[in-house]
């Protein structure tokens, strides 16, 4: 995979192998694009996987990025790419998503929540991050998802798609 825009603009980093589905260049693309912005940000990539949303909002200015993933291995090839680009802006963490959640002291300006997309719980986790208030204030959500998945769609913002990939956008205003 590489990295598609900002200083580490066609590096190439690792993914995690067949077991990981990593967000396409469109979509990452499409995603940093509707942001404009990401500069200063302190960023929450929920399930992790390679880390290239992370990695690509660091690459365009981001304050912070924590990784969480609750496999290791995904860590693993997170902290690898994270080393062989130098960045040293970043935290990790190894829980369930909700259990992050529900520990976490921190507040962010952008969340992104992409698990597989099997995954059922969104709505658990988007009233998880808004009763917890781990959204700082004008902070966005952002959740990846299979676009037959209708979690959420009501309560969105927008919503956009991308060939079989849906993003579905919050902000908090």
């Amino acid at each position: 995979m590489r990295i598609i825009s900002g200083i580490f603009k066609h590096r190439l980093i690792k993914t995690v192998g067949n077991e990981i589905r990593p967000t396409s260049d469109l979509v990452r693309q499409s995603l940093l694009n509707i942001l404009q912005s990401v500069e200063n940000y302190h960023v929450l990539d929920l399930f992790a996987g390679a880390g290239g949303i992370g990695i690509e909002c660091i690459s365009r200015g981001a304050k912070e990025v924590t990784f969480n993933d609750i496999n290791g291995s995904s860590l693993k090839v997170i902290k690898e790419n994270l080393e062989s680009l130098g960045i040293l802006n970043y935290s990790f963490s190894k829980k369930d998503a909700l259990l992050y959640l529900k520990e976490t002291l921190e507040k962010y300006d952008l969340i992104y929540v992409d698990p597989p997309y099997a995954y059922l719980d969104y709505l658990k986790i988007h009233e998880e991050i808004l009763k917890r208030e781990i959204l700082n204030e004008k902070g966005i959500i952002v959740y990846e998802m299979d676009y037959k998945n209708t979690q959420l769609e009501t309560l969105a913002l927008k919503t956009y798609k991308y060939g079989k990939t849906k993003l579905v956008i919050f902000k908090k205003d």
